[in-house]
């Protein structure tokens, strides 16, 4: 196998991408086996934060191996093992979260082609620490971000943007600007405010996939007398330098937004000129929490025009269904798959009458191809449900001439509340007989 091409290699290695102790036994074979299973040895880089005194049986603890250490999606910063075998570095006994930063940063200097293999990083749990213990941190994990230049993928797990140094936001903003870096996902920051969010964004030039997820916003008040005069706030102002390059822009093809205010983003990302993340080329959208109908609304009509994907997750609010400003398919013309989760059903409520008025304003035809709903039904003993209602929406999604490519209705109900036998399916099916005729609906009970 010394012989073997290298693209046959990769191929065969490529089957355990995701099994570490196969792939470290590849890497003894040959230097070119070795080479394959790097790629995914190396792939991921996990530099959360861990608080000291942590225990080694956190998900962040260091896995080992026979002799050195071997990188999983579970491991620390310092689970990168060196290129070769004369380089390995043993972990001491005893190590702190800096020690094992540095032992990475060495490693890295050590084995330059290294960093080339590192293509998804995950940063965070600042607020783990004091901020003396922080400051630290920030000098070697600003190294060791800068030898990162092939990073894919990036992952903010609880980052305080205010407590970051101008160095540490740097390493992370040249992170962002790399052409290579694909998707970002931020989840549990805390920002100075939704403008600073799209400064930050700002860096990124050729993003495909974007989440933002329970986004949290400063509150600080002009004559706050308690706030940190030392504390910089770096995303906007090297948002407002970057803002004077003009670069090319790459539309972006996925957004998720959960728990994140739609009004102040929205607004934020069409007045943000020019803004690296535009909307208006959207393949697929992913959004959760909803209980502001009228905001959804909106964001959809700047955004809809070339989605192909949409999922909706509603909050527990009844109320979100009698509000007159619902939304409708006609601002969504490409659509193709659609997905509706969380929507309560109630012997005195029924979604039926608000997915009738999405439906019906269509005149046209229409590509959409699939629709799943999932529905939280709740009831009394002595209630029973209304299951005439979804004969509305039976008749307009069962027009041909209206959703000639429509395959299949995938309804879900879940009962957690109630016994599987207090929703009668048979009823609920029955009550779509277009759709029934020509086997498009498919309804289960959870």
């Amino acid at each position: 196998m010394q012989d073997a091409p290298q693209e046959l290699v990769d191929h065969i290695v490529d089957f355990a991408h995701d099994d570490r102790k196969t792939l470290c036994a590849a890497r003894l074979i040959s230097r070119s086996w070795n080479i394959s299973a790097r790629v995914h040895l190396f792939r991921k880089l996990d530099l959360l934060i861990v608080k000291p005194g942590h225990t080694s049986a956190t998900p962040t603890a260091i896995a080992k191996t026979n002799a050195h250490v071997v990188p999983s999606e579970s491991t620390p910063p310092a689970s990168l093992a060196p290129t070769h075998s004369s380089q390995c570095l043993r972990k001491p006994s005893e190590q702190t979260s800096v020690d094992k930063f540095k032992w990475l940063l060495d490693i890295l200097q050590t084995s330059p082609d290294m960093p080339y293999f590192v293509r998804e990083v995950v940063i965070g749990n600042t607020n783990k620490l004091s901020r003396d213990q922080w400051q630290l941190y920030e000098l070697v994990l600003s190294l060791v971000l800068s030898k990162l230049k092939r990073v894919t993928t990036l992952y903010l797990r609880e980052v305080d943007w205010s407590s970051l140094s101008p160095s540490s936001a740097t390493s992370v903003m040249e992170l962002c600007q790399s052409p290579e870096l694909k998707h970002l996902d931020v989840w549990n920051c805390q920002m100075p405010s939704m403008e600073g969010l799209m400064d930050f964004l700002n860096f990124s030039c050729g993003l495909t996939s974007l989440r933002l997820s329970h986004i949290r916003l400063e509150s600080r008040s002009q004559d706050n007398n308690d706030a940190d005069p030392d504390i910089v706030i770096t995303p906007h102002t090297l948002g407002v330098i970057n803002k004077l390059i003009n670069r090319p822009r790459k539309p972006l093809q996925k957004l998720t937004i959960e728990t994140v205010p739609l009004v102040p983003m929205l607004y934020a990302l069409l007045a943000t000129t020019p803004c690296s993340v535009d909307i208006t080329k959207l393949k697929s959208l992913f959004l959760t929490h909803i209980n502001d109908v009228p905001s959804v609304r909106d964001f959809l009509q700047a955004a809809g025009s070339s989605l192909e994907s949409l999922e909706m997750w509603a909050s527990s609010c009844q109320r979100q269904y009698s509000t007159d400003h619902g939304l409708d398919l006609i601002l969504l013309p490409r659509l193709k798959q659609l997905r509706l989760s969380g929507m309560q059903w109630t012997p005195g409520m029924s979604p039926a009458d608000c997915m009738e008025r999405f439906f019906s304003n269509v005149n046209a035809l229409h590509p959409l191809e699939s629709l799943h709903v999932i529905l939280n039904a709740v009831k009394r003993k002595t209630e029973e449900f209304n299951y005439s209602k979804w004969m509305l929406l039976d008749d307009v999604l069962s027009r041909s001439d209206l959703f000639p490519v429509l395959k299949k209705v995938h309804i879900v109900v879940y009962s957690a509340s109630m016994r599987p036998q207090d929703v009668d399916l048979e009823r609920l099916e029955n009550a779509f007989p277009g759709l029934q005729a020509n086997a498009k609906i498919q309804v289960v009970c959870m």
